[in-house]
């Protein structure tokens, strides 16, 4: 995103997981940067769900147009996050939260695992129950905007 400011659309999910994309976004907001993500019901190309897909991927962000016009859809596994984590437990709903922490990370312009020795939420060595951010997270979206 060519900004930290924006809007995202929850979809077909429950009030749970919707409580869960919340959490996700106040992660980033509530940390010492100028990311602010708020949630609409207005029709935005940038959405957030959550399925039980056949892949093997617990979150993905896919992204159209440029930096500038930037549209996203992101998507959470559950059956993925089934597997790993047992369902229903508090575990489930951390991994459900940091895996959209990690997500939105995509949309604050982070990539996979980057190259640092530091922890960071984007690494996929990262523990799944992860929810926050992590000092470098918030250095690079601070560097970025």
């Amino acid at each position: 995103m060519s900004t930290p400011v924006f809007s995202i659309q929850t979809y077909g999910v429950n009030d749970t997981w919707a409580n869960w994309f919340n959490g996700a976004r106040h992660r980033w907001n509530d940390t010492p940067t100028p990311a602010s993500i708020r949630r609409t019901i207005k029709d935005v190309p940038r959405d957030i769900t959550a399925g039980r897909y056949d892949d093997s991927w617990s979150g993905n962000y896919m992204y159209a147009g440029t930096r500038e016009r930037r549209t996203f859809l992101i998507r959470v596994n559950a059956r993925r996050l089934a597997e790993e984590i047992e369902p229903g437990g508090r575990g489930f709903a951390l991994a459900a939260i940091g895996t959209s922490v990690h997500e939105l990370g995509h949309a604050l312009s982070l990539a996979d695992n980057p190259e640092t020795s530091r922890s960071s939420i984007m690494k996929y060595s990262r523990p799944l129950t992860r929810t926050h951010p992590y000092d470098y997270d918030i250095d690079e979206v601070n560097r970025i905007y």
